[in-house]
């Protein structure tokens, strides 16, 4: 009971209701813990592997071009291509993390107490 009202702690002063305010963090605990697992499957993947993502593009990468065409996914082949150019990776769990809690904190930031 202490950590679930050290964590609700968070939210005093927010003038959210109490429903609101259990809300909030449970999607808050929701999102960490899910960002935390994908994070821990990249991590476990690259030891289990012996290659981070640059380098399993760096050999996937060319074969996948021979069987996949651009043009039959160019949404994809262009937001894949940037991330991996941006970042090193299609999918980088700690940026992940953080622009998805940034999102989120501003979204329960903007929520308004319900009308009386």
């Amino acid at each position: 009971m202490a950590k679930y009202g050290h964590e609700l702690s968070a939210f005093a002063g927010s003038g959210l209701s109490v429903l609101q305010i259990g809300d909030a963090l449970n999607l808050g605990l929701t999102f960490v813990h899910v960002n935390a697992k994908d994070a821990a499957d990249v991590d476990a993947n690259t030891r289990s592997s012996g290659h981070d993502d640059t380098e399993w593009w760096r050999v996937a990468g060319p074969l996948l071009a021979e069987v996949l065409s651009e043009d039959a996914h160019p949404l994809a082949s262009r937001i894949g291509t940037a991330a991996g150019t941006a970042r090193g990776s299609g999918h980088d769990p700690d940026h992940a993390y953080a622009f998805g809690l940034g999102l989120l904190m501003r979204a329960i930031a903007d929520l308004q107490p319900p009308a009386p």
